[in-house]
């Protein structure tokens, strides 16, 4: 491990941890809905109509997509009649969903990283996180083995993209 990354080890461990919780949180809500619709997983996630607008589509299928992912079909529908396929909850799945939530939430940890180091590009002998939240506001401080320091803040900006559709962005830029 280099300084920059034992810095972030302890965000990065607590993101791990927040990932698996949201991951479960997630799982569980999915089949409180396919309990309610008493294991009939059509009624639970019907297939998104095409006459829905695009997101909503893509939402909807997305759901029912993680529906399925968590969920296992114990009786086989009719193939004309999908709607009386019945499912519960599969713990395989479960376990594969989190171990995929908690490898993106290890995954952006180890790209801030692999970018930190990249852009300062001269080996960091020294490096202290200051504030309590890496993506909202941050300031990193490093010593380099020249003995320079350098201070690196990362913040959440909001971007808008030539389609218009909102997203985040967190560039992380040298202080002056």
């Amino acid at each position: 491990m280099n300084a920059i990354e034992n810095a972030v080890a302890p965000l990065k461990t607590n993101a791990i941890e927040q990932a698996r919780d949201r991951a479960l949180r997630y799982a569980e809500s999915l089949i409180a809905e396919l309990e309610a619709a008493e294991g009939k997983f059509d009624i639970a996630f019907p297939f998104p109509s095409s006459m829905n607008s695009r997101a909503n589509y893509v939402n909807q299928k997305a759901k029912r997509d993680r529906a399925a992912s968590v969920t296992k079909t114990i009786v086989e529908g009719q193939k004309w009649r999908k709607i009386d396929r019945i499912s519960e909850r599969s713990e395989e799945g479960i376990q594969r969903m989190v171990a995929e939530f908690e490898a993106a939430a290890a995954a952006s940890y180890d790209a801030y990283v692999a970018k930190l180091n990249a852009k300062i590009g001269a080996e960091v002998t020294a490096a202290e996180l200051i504030g309590d939240r890496l993506w909202n506001y941050s300031i990193l401080q490093i010593t380099r083995a020249d003995g320079n320091v350098q201070r690196w803040k990362t913040q959440m900006i909001l971007n808008v993209s030539c389609l218009g559709k909102l997203f985040n962005q967190w560039p992380t830029r040298a202080c002056k």
